[in-house]
């Protein structure tokens, strides 16, 4: 207890180097008296000598005094450093329970979260498929588009993801949700995602069946004379129909190109090596050249017509 009680105080260095420097002079007494009587009894020091190694003694037990009394001079300060560690310790760990605990309520809560919000889609899509479902044969006098568009004597025929499919006094369109009424897009709740995701969807729909189906003039017309079947078709809807056939055929003529263009490759190949083994041979690029030529001005053309068909729309 004293000794810890020593060490601690701000004394206790000063005491201790005390204690030290008397135990120090004690013993160059004791030196001292020891070499007189060693001089006395004619030893092979001399008394002169015996001090300097009694003087040396003295210097490194002072050095030593001195390097234990600064080491003790710190003792303070590395206590409250030890002190100061431990409570920063202490307080971090506090901390990293309090972040634990807090990150499994935030986790917690993220899950009530996606929950609510599942829900809250659900209750929408519901709605939605309610609403829509209703809309059938509903019948507006005039519908005028956030665009400018007015149509005349609506009767709504359906409602998508996309918007609203009507027939009215000048025919038939769908009209997208973005440039419905703003109440008319709250009351059949417009989702842009879905939207987007359905115009996806029948774009790859499309793109299947204009890849699977060898789309043809003929085919066009067939179609054509089914939907005029069923429908009293206004001007614009003809010349659509009119577009959208020159569009497949531009489709056809592209691959045609495509085709002419790897027979051209071949044939050039060839050629090539036909030289290169010193026989004759005749080169079937120029052919297929002149169809490539006459494929593309086709193209040019069908281009053409299509741009004047919808200009007149």
């Amino acid at each position: 207890m004293f000794s810890s009680d020593l060490f601690s105080s701000v004394k206790g260095p000063g005491i201790i180097g005390l204690l030290l420097a008397l135990v120090v002079l004690v013993g160059f007494g004791t030196l001292s008296k020891l070499a007189l009587n060693e001089e006395v009894s004619g030893s092979g020091k001399s008394l002169g000598a015996k001090i300097r190694d009694a003087d040396q003694t003295i210097a490194s037990s002072i050095a030593r005094i001195e390097a234990h009394e600064s080491r003790l001079a710190t003792i303070p300060a590395l206590k409250k450093t030890s002190s100061d560690l431990l409570e920063a310790e202490t307080r971090k760990n506090f901390q990293g329970m309090r972040i634990a605990k807090i990150t499994t309520e935030i986790k917690g809560l993220q899950a009530d979260l996606a929950r609510v919000r599942d829900e809250l889609a659900d209750y929408k899509n519901q709605y939605r498929a309610l609403v829509r479902n209703e809309a059938a044969d509903t019948k507006i006098d005039e519908l005028k588009t956030l665009s400018g568009d007015v149509y005349k004597e609506v009767n709504v025929r359906k409602v998508t993801a996309v918007g609203i499919e009507i027939r009215h006094r000048d025919g038939h369109k769908r009209i997208g949700f973005e440039v419905l009424p703003e109440e008319m897009q709250d009351y059949y709740q417009f989702d842009k995602d879905q939207m987007l995701a359905e115009l996806e969807r029948e774009a790859e729909v499309r793109s299947i069946h204009d890849t699977a189906v060898a789309v043809s003039d003929m085919a066009v017309q067939q179609k054509t004379a089914d939907q005029r079947g069923k429908y009293e078709e206004t001007a614009d809807q003809k010349k659509n129909v009119k577009i959208s056939a020159k569009e497949s055929r531009l489709i056809t003529i592209t691959q045609e190109i495509q085709q002419l263009h790897a027979q051209l490759l071949s044939a050039e190949s060839a050629a090539r090596s036909a030289r290169a083994a010193g026989r004759i041979h005749l080169s079937k690029a120029g052919p297929i050249n002149n169809r490539i030529t006459s494929k593309r001005a086709e193209y040019s053309r069908v281009q053409s017509e299509i741009a004047t068909l919808k200009a007149s729309l």
